[in-house]
């Protein structure tokens, strides 16, 4: 008789509990802007309105709600725009609101056609319109990659080292090496 309580009452309190675990979440939707293109990734400025947005065909641009979308920021690189490569990640330095200085990752390819990712930094100007003073800090050598997994990610830790994730260039026999493609 004790079993047959316990299971009745488990039994019950998952019937009570069903209508809280199905419940639909209540998420609102609203399209701030539809005129990019393959938008990668995105960094929040220190106001907490203002956004750094990639386009993976090269343009870092701006968006605000006051400002709407910017013109293509000045002074970004150059990119190799194929399929999975291009502009791609944007982060601020933890020092951003004194320093101003933005972090990117994107592609580049040499003359025989295989592409590698880079990461460099520049400074945005106060008016968010030009990326000052870029340069490269790291290039993916060699460059294996014909546009497959050729993604990166960039993450500042507490302690303000920037951690830096390749793909794997779609050549998995070397992507576990630590004397390859860095």
């Amino acid at each position: 008789m004790v079993r047959f309580a316990r299971a009745l009452l488990f039994s019950g309190s998952l019937l009570c509990a069903t209508p809280l675990l199905a419940a639909e979440p209540q998420v609102q939707f609203q399209l701030l802007q539809d005129k990019l293109q393959h938008p990668w990734s995105v960094a929040f400025l220190p106001d907490n309105q203002t956004l750094l947005i990639t386009e993976c065909s090269g343009q870092l641009r701006s968006w605000s709600p006051q400002g709407g979308l910017s013109q293509p920021i000045s002074g970004v690189p150059q990119v190799w725009a194929q399929r999975q490569s291009g502009l791609l990640d944007v982060v601020l330095a933890p020092d951003f609101a004194s320093s101003r200085r933005v972090w990117l990752s994107y592609t580049e390819a040499n003359s025989s056609g295989k592409a590698g990712a880079v990461v460099g930094v520049g400074t945005l100007s106060e008016d968010n319109r030009q990326l000052r003073d870029f340069r490269v800090v790291i290039r993916q050598t060699p460059m294996l990659s014909s546009v497959n997994n050729i993604g990166t990610r960039l993450a500042f830790d507490k302690q303000g080292f920037l951690w830096i994730a390749f793909g794997d260039n779609f050549a998995s026999s070397t992507a576990h090496r630590a004397n390859c493609c860095v």
